[in-house]
């Protein structure tokens, strides 16, 4: 602690007995650029829709780093969902982060959270037309638990080509 009971930063003095205060922001999701495959993920696909649907990590065309989430299923319709469930969160509001990329044709495209606060899901439409450029979302979550999944999703009643990357996600 400094001399007014301020904590250090990073361990590190940075002007002398009087600390700098500020926020530094921490994601809290593990793997959040994909670049560990699905590590840390989970996956859901609609069977009834598309028995052999699943998302898929990709090598090719990442937004940073060496890999992206795919949500494809060419030509057949498809429902995909991936997730990841933050715990020893503390009440408050926190915001999700993800870059998307979609060629359009896609019914819903959607990011949020879910059981984050006893109930309910927290859903941010993210817009279904082509955008081949990488775009920031970002949406606030309110917490009172101390978990939340977070997710993304993709749907498409099917067609050539249909499919959303996602990546660099924050929480």
């Amino acid at each position: 602690q400094d001399f007014y009971g301020n904590a250090i930063p990073n361990g590190a003095y940075d002007i002398g007995a009087h600390e700098s205060v500020g926020t530094v922001a921490v994601n809290l999701l593990n793997n959040p650029g994909f670049e560990s495959d699905l590590t840390g993920w989970t996956q859901w696909w609609d069977s009834g829709v598309n028995a052999s649907s699943v998302a898929y990590i990709s090598s090719q065309g990442a937004h940073t780093g060496a890999k992206r989430l795919t949500h494809w299923a060419n030509p057949a319709a498809f429902k995909q969902y991936t997730a990841q469930t933050s715990s020893n969160l503390i009440a408050g509001t926190y915001t999700l982060k993800v870059w998307v990329q979609t060629n359009g044709g896609l019914t819903k495209i959607s990011f949020g959270g879910k059981n984050c606060n006893g109930t309910g899901t927290q859903e941010a439409l993210i817009p279904t037309t082509p955008n081949l450029a990488w775009t920031d979302y970002s949406t606030s979550i309110t917490v009172t638990g101390s978990t939340c999944e977070v997710y993304v999703w993709s749907e498409s009643t099917g067609g050539a080509e249909r499919y959303t990357n996602f990546d660099n996600l924050g929480f």
